[in-house]
């Protein structure tokens, strides 16, 4: 009996691993708000009332609105926080292409608030 038990400590892994993926800046409070919309969202295809739709799209909006800030954050505090350390290897693991699409999109309306230089593409 004890082999047995020796055989599964050693061969089956103890730690529990999850296959979904999850955003550092998406918090349990969003997650929350999530899984709220997929109910009204479920509501909505059931019934089709036109106050459930509004419920619903009132949802997604503050929900879109709240990833945004909270990515923001996210972004913000590890620029931060590798300026004000001498490590900047949090700084190069973000995501330069997607944090220049950002910057981008928020220079669009502002002529000459862009921080960062225009990158024109290779021919």
């Amino acid at each position: 009996m004890t082999t047995l038990f020796n055989s599964i400590d050693k061969n089956i892994p103890a730690k529990l691993s999850s296959s979904r993926f999850s955003y550092p800046w998406v918090n349990r409070l969003i997650k929350r708000d999530i899984r709220q919309k997929q109910r009204l969202y479920n509501k909505v295809k059931k019934y089709g009332q036109s106050s459930h739709k509004f419920e619903f799209r009132k949802l997604r909006r503050s929900i879109d609105r709240k990833i945004r800030m909270s990515h923001n954050s996210y972004v913000r505090d590890i620029i931060g926080g590798s300026l004000k350390s001498d490590n900047t290897k949090p700084f190069w693991n973000l995501n330069l292409r997607g944090l220049m699409l950002v910057v981008s999109r928020r220079c669009r309306f502002k002529e000459n608030s862009c921080p960062l230089p225009k990158i024109k593409p290779k021919p």
